[in-house]
C-alpha cells in the first residue's frame, strides 16, 4: 500500500438493467480489472509508480434491475440506494470526511477545469486541485 495516502475517495458504480442470469462479481471483477489497466497506463509521479488504485480509492458496487421490466424492484433499489446517501451508519459516506463545494462555485470551477484540458489535452488534477482548493 502506498504511504503517501491521507484519505481514500470513494467511486460508486451503479449497474442499472441488471440481468440476474449475469454474474455480478464476475462483472465487478472485470470492472476492477479495467480500473487497474487504466491506472496503469496513466502518468504518475515516481514516488506513485507503484500504487494501485485501492491506495487512493474505494470502489463500490451496486446493481439495480430493470426500470421497464420490473418498476417495483427498481424503485424498491432506488429507495434504499437513496437512504444510503443520508446520514446513516453504513451509509455511502460513513466514516468519510465529507468536503464541500459551494454550488455558485461549481459552474466556474467545471468550466476551467474543461478549459485546462482543451489548451493542455491532459490534466494534473492534484495541482489543479491545490490551485482552486478543491475538496478542502
Amino acid at each position: 500500500m502506498c504511504q503517501h495516502i491521507h484519505r481514500a475517495k470513494k467511486i460508486v458504480f451503479v449497474l442499472r438493467d441488471f440481468d440476474p442470469h449475469n454474474n455480478f462479481e464476475k462483472i465487478v471483477e472485470m470492472i476492477n480489472a479495467d480500473m487497474a489497466k487504466i491506472w496503469r497506463d496513466i502518468a504518475k509521479p515516481e514516488s506513485y509508480a507503484n500504487s494501485q488504485p485501492s491506495d487512493f480509492f474505494h470502489f463500490q458496487f451496486f446493481k439495480f434491475p430493470s426500470m421497464v421490466y420490473v418498476p417495483k424492484e427498481f424503485g424498491k433499489c432506488a429507495s434504499e440506494m437513496r437512504m444510503l446517501f443520508g446520514d446513516v451508519p453504513n451509509g455511502i459516506f460513513s466514516g468519510m470526511e465529507i468536503q464541500h463545494l459551494p454550488a455558485d462555485s461549481f459552474a466556474l470551477l467545471v468550466a476551467d477545469l474543461w478549459k485546462k484540458i482543451r489548451d493542455e489535452k491532459e490534466l494534473n488534477l492534484v495541482i489543479f486541485r491545490l490551485n482552486h482548493n478543491m475538496w478542502g
